[in-house]
């Protein structure tokens, strides 16, 4: 993907994804990759370090609730998973598509892409430009 359809990526993204510029939570809290945890959907939250789990999926949240942050943390991990709850269903895909548009990510598991219709259709129909 060129530098150009990246920056179209993103702001498309951007516009019918606003919930992916969180600054706390979200893609750009964490590093690109596999949760820590379970190794299968993205890190989406991350985490004070009581565990060794850096970043979780919303699915890991939900099963870890308040063991997955320190007391200390326990305001802050209860936030994350109270927003990370409120996510469409297809935040997985749009948060590896802005890992994409980010350049954190080359390319996209052909798992993920079976999951691209279920995305807002701006953001489709730059996909099927790119």
């Amino acid at each position: 993907m060129s530098p150009e359809d990246r920056a179209r990526l993103r702001t498309a993204l951007r516009e019918v994804e606003p919930w992916l510029t969180a600054a706390d939570v979200g893609p750009q809290a964490v590093d690109a990759g596999p949760c820590d945890r379970c190794g299968d959907l993205p890190r989406l939250l991350p985490t004070c370090g009581p565990g060794p789990w850096a970043g979780i999926c919303r699915d890991c949240a939900r099963r870890l609730g308040p063991e997955g942050w320190c007391e200390g943390h326990a305001a802050e991990g209860r936030a994350a998973r109270d927003w990370a709850e409120d996510l469409p269903d297809h935040w997985d895909v749009a948060v590896t598509l802005w890992w994409v548009a980010t350049g954190e990510l080359r390319s996209v598991e052909p798992r993920m892409l079976r999951r691209v219709a279920s995305l807002p259709r701006a953001v489709r129909d730059l996909l099927d430009q790119g």
